[in-house]
């Protein structure tokens, strides 16, 4: 999507209700990335208000919904429950710009249409999150680059300029604005995030089922790993499914087409029909890129590295000495799948090259991965 022209006013008046994960990022990103404070935070959390106030990302706090009502536009940053709770109170005030952050669109229109007719509703969805909560989770980095889902109803028209603020803003963060119809964004964000928990959720709840303790001792590797997600809270997870309703049961059914189709190749044996469709879905999904690196040519360095204190420092001062740039470094708790626990992504073959040949040069194991 193209850049916002939109120009924020300099004394723009932002709120922020829930200074959890998202709200607080929110307001994290926005004064790293413009040097402002957000005008207000809203939450019950005393303690989180405190830490916000503290930081310099909010000027004021307040445990009061109705604090907002000078504010030009209101984030609504708690769970899709609370959210309607909130927008009914806004309604019955507020007159500015009102943007939620849920990942449930559709049956959020449905309530602003029949219960807050005239609120200048934008529905918001930012793609990007951690199984971390609340406000000492959040990042002035966490919208860095990530998808920004902003939705438009055709029974909820948003004027234009309001369109443009809130754009505006989700750059302002670091976030990277794609417009898209509230069904449309249920469908893609069902398939791309919802259902990966669903099974993330089944494959654990499959080995709860077992009364093995090594088999769940060995479990902490690699299965470890490819479920990361179910640590999210389960709460949260438990009223965003709620709330998907159709949505999600008919992507379940698509994902068990899928399976069963797999099963029925491992039946048959069938290896050579087995290979094709995983080397296409791997195809696919080395082909998934983020918003704002198209083109860009990204390599990972695997290295096996010892398990004692110092070691990654060791590795990442070599990158630095030799004016390397790390986009990522990351470390896996399991070499069953695919070898190497640490990695590290860097900007091109020419410096993972260069990389390697200087971790090789102090004793270790490195693989080059484009």
């Amino acid at each position: 999507m193209k850049k916002a022209s939109y120009k924020l006013s300099d004394d723009v008046k932002i709120g922020v209700i829930g200074l959890g994960l998202i709200g607080g990022s929110v307001a994290k990103a926005y004064k790293a990335r413009t040097g402002k404070p957000l005008y207000i935070a809203v939450d019950r959390n005393i303690d989180s208000l405190r830490s916000a106030l503290g930081s310099g990302c909010v000027k004021r706090t307040s445990t009061d919904v109705s604090d907002v009502s000078d504010c030009d536009i209101v984030f609504i940053c708690v769970p899709v429950s609370n959210t309607v709770d909130v927008l009914d109170s806004l309604h019955s005030f507020y007159k500015g710009v009102v943007t939620d952050t849920t990942s449930t669109k559709s049956s959020i229109y449905r309530h602003v249409a029949e219960n807050c007719p005239g609120m200048r509703f934008i529905g918001g969805h930012p793609m990007a999150g951690s199984d971390k909560t609340g406000f000492n989770a959040a990042s002035d980095g966490l919208f860095e680059n990530a998808p920004y889902i902003i939705c438009e109803s055709k029974e909820l028209k948003s004027l234009s300029e309001d369109l443009e603020m809130l754009e505006t803003i989700v750059e302002q963060i670091g976030a990277v604005a794609f417009k898209m119809d509230a069904k449309e964004h249920d469908r893609t964000v069902g398939l791309v995030s919802h259902l990966p928990h669903v099974v993330a959720y089944a494959l654990v709840d499959t080995l709860n089922r077992t009364d093995d303790e090594r088999l769940r001792t060995i479990a902490a590797g690699g299965f470890k790993d490819i479920t990361r997600i179910v640590s999210s809270d389960p709460v949260l997870w438990a009223d965003i499914l709620s709330d998907s309703g159709q949505t999600i049961l008919k992507l379940i059914e698509e994902y068990s087409v899928s399976l069963h189709r797999i099963a029925e190749l491992i039946a048959d044996r069938n290896k050579e029909q087995m290979t094709a469709v995983f080397s296409e879905s791997k195809t696919l999904r080395d082909s998934l890129t983020m918003p704002g690196h198209e083109g860009k040519e990204y390599v990972q360095i695997w290295v096996d590295i010892d398990d004692r204190p110092g070691m990654i420092a060791t590795a990442a001062n070599i990158f630095a000495e030799a004016g390397i740039n790390i986009r990522n470094i990351s470390i896996q708790d399991s070499r069953e799948y695919e070898g190497g626990s640490l990695r590290v992504t860097v900007l091109s073959v020419k410096d993972a090259e260069i990389g390697a040949d200087l971790l090789r040069d102090i004793g270790l194991s490195v693989r080059v991965v484009r």
